[in-house]
């Protein structure tokens, strides 16, 4: 690599531009910004935060929707001004710094605030402490708009002026004069780009109007969010000043379909306002909690509220969430847009939102619940589907088109494809093009399922065309990374003394004895103008994963706790201690006998090699066991299933083969003759529906979803795999936690104890530590310390033979005990990696069990029991 070195008056600055692989989508995703340093700070305290939010499903499109935004413009125009202006010495970034600083504090605030979990508490007591004159303006114009009978687009300003009247500022309304700040900061970029000048800096001019675009589309997103969020906040005080208790039960559902939240998080939330301020019965909350599905549907029917230019500025829920100011930027932003899309983008901005897209997204959802998909689909699944609803003898579609959708849709979208991500990212890419005939198809309205095949088999062509070399120089890179060797300890050293630059050289240069190269102080030209185009986005976009929504909450370092064993705590005393064993004094946790016999042979195989290189220590290593693939390692098998489904009533293919015939689901695998064919490599779905790779012939009755869950390879660890649900809400899959066993635990886990679900919140602390907090649906919020806690039945709690110590703290229930044990389960802290564990203490076999949710991958460990409807699955290995 070519490593320069830039002496500023403020600080020494290392430039470091490494080849990069001649591949397409090859592109820096890490880069920070060694100029504008404080933006750099403020833009990673927020994106540690939304990391850390990560796994809360409340307010994840808001939270996807800013990020994404905030990454595009720190990534390309942002990064591309900090190494072109840090190249020249005349440049101070402390007045830039500042006034960037200052716009990502504005929205970094107003996103802080919003996705609080008290927010909704806060606005609903705001909303209680309103005054008598305030409530009575607010009747008296939601009376006005009822006798008038305003439509849908005419209501929403009426409730727009209700909002106007509501002190905002303090709900988390937006109102920093983004607009007004980008001509200030274009203001003090334009010494540097008058031609003339001694001063000027070629190309700033272009890449301060990307930057100002790309800061546009981040006010036009927090705009947009913030505008849908004061209409319902308008309608939720109005139905508060009317005391109607069926109107504020809608608009409530309406404000809570929007924030993402399920039935726990809403439940949670409501619970929690005080119903002095906020008049809210537990009748208003069951209701809330029952219709909210529904409205949730709706909800992804009508699209996340995002910017209009998100949809081809004709999306679905472009009227209620963009305001005239916004539309006015767009238009601006749209004049001002790469060629390749202003097009399509400009002719339609004037139009009213498409009811033929709106139609659309309807029946792509009807169609999508049709081919037996709920929360998310297998990619290979989904893409043959798409394929067979393209097929049509008049304009088939093409053979390239065939083979490479899959491959396509599973580097864009990764294994599973949830139905968020199909309604929001997939629909709205699909299209954007000038058919055979010499019609326009506008970007979200490709894919007519069942009226137009020729349409859709031409959609699904454009755009595989659009993706397929980028897809496959990314395969084709992450393959060739795959192959090389790990890099050593002393490879950085290596590249500092490669670079050309001796130690006295470096001195030299700060002394000032050594004058800096000339083509340093000249900078770097690049040729024509910069410029964001369709390319360059497409880049962005696969090299940052930003179509894939699945959480793959395994950290690269994170520590696999198992293998685990497992313990039945129902039988009697002398089972348990011949499971168990004795256990020292202070024992919290129980550890694998066989991991505990490896570690005694490593630990006396150690101490006999380390004896042999006492004289030259650096020679000693332990031999490493090479990690193999997550597809080859991993094997599933029948643990436990109902006697029922074992019975000629019950003519299960699946219960057979793989129960009472003993197979195992692997890459090898066989029954216990040694019989059956093995599996592909990974992902595998499992479900009731035949296209699934493990096909399990039960009835919808007994819990099965056609498309359960999908096993799949970890994104930061491919040694380990991850499993994802897939089902509808009347499936359910966990993780049955291990007896006397730690599992981790991450911030939204949700952990269900009989009558009980706990939701597990993790914030960081002053002192760099994780700490925890435990949720219910009845809006309590128990803080852990440090020192752990156990959750159980009544006030006392006894410790009985062979059980691991537990902290004394405790998490007291006092209602819904039926089958609660006194020491049910314990939270424990492990400082050494800064992570928390849940051990399960409850004598009944699925005391404690993990819950699945859509979206987000579970990572597994060998001897991990899943619970899938009726069916309990161990994870072993080949």
């Amino acid at each position: 690599s070519h490593r320069t070195y830039l002496l500023h008056p403020k600080f020494l600055v290392v430039l470091v531009q490494p080849d990069l692989p001649n591949t397409r989508c090859s592109m820096r995703t890490t880069r920070e910004l060694d100029f504008f340093i404080n933006t750099e700070l403020a833009y990673q305290r927020l994106k540690h935060y939304a990391q850390e939010q990560m796994g809360d499903p409340a307010m994840l499109s808001l939270r996807r929707g800013v990020m994404d935004a905030l990454d595009f413009a720190h990534d390309l125009p942002l990064q591309r001004m900090n190494e072109t202006l840090k190249r020249y010495p005349f440049v101070d970034p402390s007045p830039l710094d500042n006034h960037l600083v200052e716009m990502m504090e504005a929205v970094s605030d107003w996103f802080l605030w919003v996705t609080q979990v008290d927010w909704l508490v806060d606005v609903a007591h705001r909303i209680g402490e309103m005054d008598d004159s305030t409530r009575a303006l607010l009747v008296s114009r939601a009376q006005a708009a009822a006798r008038h009978e305003q439509v849908d687009g005419q209501m929403e300003v009426q409730f727009g002026n209700i909002s106007s009247d509501l002190d905002l500022e303090q709900m988390g309304r937006f109102t920093y004069p983004v607009p007004l700040k980008l001509r200030d900061l274009q203001a003090m970029l334009r010494p540097f780009m008058e031609v003339g000048s001694v001063h000027h800096v070629a190309g700033l001019d272009s890449i301060t109007s990307e930057l100002a675009r790309s800061i546009l589309r981040l006010f036009l997103i927090v705009r947009a969010w913030d505008d849908c969020l004061v209409s319902r906040i308008g309608r939720v005080a109005v139905a508060e000043s009317c005391d109607d208790s069926i109107q504020r039960v809608e608009a409530l559902l309406e404000l809570s379909a929007m924030c993402d939240f399920d039935v726990f998080n809403a439940a949670f939330r409501l619970h929690r306002i005080d119903r002095t301020l906020f008049r809210i019965t537990d009748m208003d909350i069951e209701n809330v909690c029952h219709k909210l599905p529904l409205f949730a549907d709706q909800r992804m029917l009508n699209g996340t509220a995002t910017a209009a230019m998100d949809h081809g500025l004709c999306g679905a829920s472009a009227t209620s969430t963009i305001s005239a100011g916004a539309q006015r930027l767009a238009h601006d932003l749209v004049k001002h847009s790469s060629a390749s899309r202003q097009h399509s983008l400009e002719e339609r901005y004037d139009d009213p939102p498409s009811q033929a897209l709106i139609a659309m997204r309807s029946k792509a959802l009807v169609w999508w619940r049709n081919q037996g998909f709920s929360y998310g689909a297998p990619t290979m699944v989904l893409a043959n589907a798409l394929l067979q609803a393209a097929q049509n003898p008049e304009s088939p579609v093409e053979d390239e088109t065939k083979e490479l959708l899959p491959v396509v849709l599973a580097g864009l979208f990764g294994p599973q494809m949830t139905c968020r991500s199909f309604m929001n990212k997939f629909l709205p890419a699909v299209g954007g093009y000038m058919g055979d005939d010499g019609e326009d198809v506008p970007l979200g309205e490709g894919l007519p399922f069942h009226d137009d095949p020729e349409c859709c088999a031409a959609s699904l062509d454009a755009f595989v065309c659009k993706w397929k070399d980028l897809v496959l120089a990314a395969e084709e890179e992450r393959a060739a990374r795959a192959l090389q060797p790990s890099p050593s300890p002393n490879s950085n050293l290596a590249d500092l003394v490669d670079d050309g630059h001796s130690c006295q050289d470096v001195i030299e240069l700060l002394e000032g004895a050594k004058p800096l190269p000339q083509h340093v102080l000249e900078g770097v030209t690049h040729p024509g103008r910069y410029g964001i185009d369709e390319q360059m986005l497409q880049n962005w976009e696969l090299a940052n994963e930003k179509f894939q929504d699945d959480l793959d909450l395994l950290e690269k370092r994170s520590r696999d706790l198992g293998p685990y064993v497992h313990i039945k705590l129902d039988g009697g005393i002398e089972e348990i201690a011949h499971q168990v064993g004795p256990l020292s004094e202070g024992t919290w946790c129980l550890v694998n006998p066989d991991v505990a016999q490896v570690a005694l042979r490593k630990q006396t195989y150690a101490s006999t090699i380390q004896s042999e290189y006492d004289d030259d220590p650096a020679e000693f290593h332990l031999p490493k066991r090479p990690l193999r693939d997550a597809s080859d390692s991993l094997a599933l098998e029948l643990a436990e299933w109902p006697e029922e489904l074992d019975s000629s009533a019950v003519p299960s293919t699946f219960i057979r083969s793989y129960g009472s015939g003993g197979r195992r689901a692997s890459r090898s695998a066989c029954d216990k003759n040694g019989n059956g064919s093995a599996l592909p490599t990974l992902p595998w779905s499992f479900g009731t529906d035949p296209r699934n790779t493990v096909v399990m012939d039960l009835e919808r009755q007994h819990g099965i979803a056609p498309f359960h869950c999908l096993f799949a390879r970890s994104r930061q660890q491919p040694h380990r795999a991850v499993v994802m649900a897939l089902g509808d809400p009347m499936s359910d899959s966990y993780i049955v936690c291990p007896k006397y066993q730690p599992i981790q635990v991450r911030n939204g886990d949700r952990l269900v104890c009989h009558q009980w679900t706990f939701q597990v919140r993790t914030e960081s602390g002053d002192d760099h530590r994780d700490h925890l907090s435990i949720l219910t649906d009845e809006g309590e919020c128990f803080k852990v310390p440090l020192d752990g806690c156990h959750v159980g039945a009544g006030s006392r709690s006894r410790k009985t033979d062979y059980q691991p110590s537990f902290p004394s703290t405790k998490f007291i229930l006092t209602h819904r005990l039926k089958n609660m044990a006194a020491v049910h389960v314990v939270f424990r802290y492990m400082p050494s990696v800064n992570k928390w564990a849940v051990i399960d203490h409850s004598p009944e076999p699925l005391g404690a069990l993990l819950a699945l949710r859509p979206g987000v991958a579970y990572p597994l460990s060998e001897g991990l029991r899943l619970k899938l409807g009726p069916l309990i699955l161990r994870v072993g290995q080949t």
